[in-house]
């Protein structure tokens, strides 16, 4: 890894140590419950599905390589131009912890259909697709390899409520005509397409609807585009911790920018 990216992350996880919040500091009545109920990690539901942890504890074993192609130049798994099964799952999957944050949001807001750019493996596919009220998950990822595995995953388990879609999300968004309750964005990890795909992603949410943004902290890229984000788009709430964004675009609050540990 990069030593300028290695400081970069060290840079900004003591600046989101300096800046959290705690929930006393919330005034917004909106913001206190959502926290209490849906974030706040000593008080929100513990989902721990046996069921994925014995996969993705089977997928860190995996010896199997697949080329990368279709990923963008930004990715964390761009390089090199294949890669071993196993590496995907130890450095370029959700976390069980991050899964459980979505689900409880899922959860929380009563959302029933989602969308989720970004299949990967499948791991938090899943996750997504079991939590309650769900009724639909439209997961789209431009690899085909990827796609064909957790494909797999998903029929293994009987899953009848995720739509799989091989496609560049670009193209996808571009031809998209229906809307979403949630949105989770974990794909291509550059400036161009991390702007791209949240102005698209956008036209395509429900008016109490939900984005997020994996690893917005990731690369200066990767920050330049949430902070301009905020920028462009004031009116919207922000929440963020040291990984994800979320976004709020239809609530009023007192403040419209929040950093909180989650």
């Amino acid at each position: 890894m990069n030593i300028t990216i290695i400081f970069f992350r060290i840079v900004r996880y003591i600046r989101y140590w300096l800046l959290v919040m705690d929930e006393h500091s919330l005034q917004s009545p909106f913001l206190f419950k959502l926290y209490q109920q849906a974030l706040n990690p000593a008080r929100r539901a513990r989902i721990k599905n046996m069921e994925v942890e014995s996969l993705r504890r089977r997928l860190h074993r995996d010896e199997r390589k697949i080329e990368l192609n279709a990923f963008g130049s930004g990715s964390s798994l761009s390089t090199p131009r294949s890669k071993r099964i196993k590496n995907i799952a130890r450095l370029g999957i959700t976390s069980r912890s991050q899964s459980e944050i979505l689900v409880n949001l899922l959860e929380y807001q009563g959302s029933k259909v989602v969308l989720e750019l970004g299949t990967s493996l499948g791991v938090n596919t899943i996750y997504l697709s079991q939590a309650k009220g769900v009724e639909r998950v439209v997961t789209v990822d431009g690899n085909t390899d990827l796609c064909e595995i957790a494909g797999s995953h998903f029929s293994a388990l009987k899953l009848r409520n995720i739509e799989q879609v091989n496609s560049d999300i670009d193209t996808f968004l571009i031809q998209l005509e229906e809307t979403f309750d949630f949105i989770y964005i974990d794909a291509n990890h550059t400036y161009e397409a991390t702007r791209c795909f949240f102005s698209k992603s956008l036209h395509h949410l429900s008016d109490s609807g939900i984005i997020i943004l994996d690893d917005i902290n990731w690369s200066p890229e990767m920050s330049k585009a949430w902070t301009e984000i905020q920028d462009e788009y004031p009116d919207h709430l922000y929440i963020e911790n040291d990984k994800i964004g979320i976004v709020f675009a239809n609530v009023e609050s007192v403040k419209r920018h929040y950093i909180l540990r989650f």
